[in-house]
């Protein structure tokens, strides 16, 4: 089953609400973005996962009740997602913030996306695939206004980056802990 999520195959070639919003504590310089030699999508990209790294990723998205149809709006549909949910609508609330259905799709989105690749990529997570995962992923492009100033654009990585770990760490906690880890390693270092 091939998810608008497997974009994330080409990192194969990603707040913590405690983390979530943070502007990042460290230097505002970026690590060098990797470079990519090759690029592989669609058909070629899946025939390059072993089987059951991509069973393990349906077996996540069924268990997790994803939908069909991929533009369908996210609502959450399991106690780890509702959780995940009503940390979120905290955070907005604490800063101001009106919570809306498209909030929660973005923030469901986030959160299978760092699953998804953490499952991807054989659990393998660390600080190079969050670079990496930022960098090329089309959610995270699209979701970061284009053009706008390399300190603006650390700022909204990083939230964005925390909205993700949080998700993680609610519908798969034990990559959820690598990507926060991960996390600290980019933002707050």
């Amino acid at each position: 089953m091939m998810r608008s999520f497997m974009s994330a195959l080409g990192i194969l070639s990603v707040g913590l609400i405690g983390l979530s919003g943070c502007a990042p504590q460290g230097p505002a310089t970026r690590e060098p973005e990797p470079t990519v030699t090759a690029s592989v999508s669609g058909q070629a990209a899946l025939d390059g996962i072993e089987e059951d790294v991509l069973a393990e990723y349906d077996t996540f998205f069924a268990a997790q009740n994803y939908p069909d149809d991929e533009t369908s709006p996210l609502t959450a549909t399991t106690p780890a997602q509702e959780a995940f949910v009503a940390e979120q609508q905290a955070v907005f609330a604490e800063r101001g913030w009106e919570w809306n259905p498209d909030e929660q799709t973005i923030a469901l989105s986030l959160a299978f996306e760092g699953c998804g690749v953490a499952i991807l990529n054989e659990h393998d997570v660390n600080a190079e695939l969050l670079r990496h995962h930022v960098a090329f992923s089309e959610l995270f492009d699209y979701l970061i206004e284009p053009g706008v100033a390399d300190d603006q654009r650390l700022i909204a990585e990083a939230d964005f980056a925390g909205t993700m770990v949080s998700g993680a760490l609610h519908l798969c906690p034990d990559d959820g802990a690598r990507w926060a880890a991960a996390y600290r390693e980019v933002y707050e270092s």
